[in-house]
């Protein structure tokens, strides 16, 4: 769970305020698997935005885990940055804080090869 603090947002037009997403906190799921920066950003915005609902299930093996708390904040920030340039306005400068719980370790379903998984769980 995280809740963002922008400190500055301008455009090279009108000057509008961050996403409305923004305004209650969010749960950033994000991968922990390796993969790109540009999948993980992917695989962040959309479960940002179609999040998926946890409950906890029979414990399973995970295979492999590569990403920290310290990746895991950057990737979060990373989601926060393509959220806000993917905005029609034309982004020119942005700053913010952004304020997490403790990352939470999740292993959801997924099938399918590595360069092509899909979620199994239902958003």
């Amino acid at each position: 769970m995280g809740r963002l603090r922008f400190e500055v947002r301008q455009t090279y037009g009108r000057d509008r305020g961050p996403d409305e997403l923004w305004a209650s906190p969010q749960t950033f799921v994000l991968p922990a698997f390796e993969c790109t920066l540009e999948e993980a950003g992917t695989w962040g915005l959309g479960f940002l935005r179609h999040p998926p609902r946890l409950s906890t299930g029979s414990p399973g093996v995970l295979q492999r885990v590569t990403v920290g708390a310290e990746e895991a904040k950057i990737l979060a920030e990373f989601a926060v940055l393509t959220v806000e340039a993917e905005r029609r306005d034309q982004l020119r400068a942005v700053s913010f804080h952004l304020d997490l719980e403790s990352p939470v370790l999740w292993g959801l379903p997924f099938i399918g090869a590595e360069d092509s998984l899909q979620l199994t769980l239902a958003p």
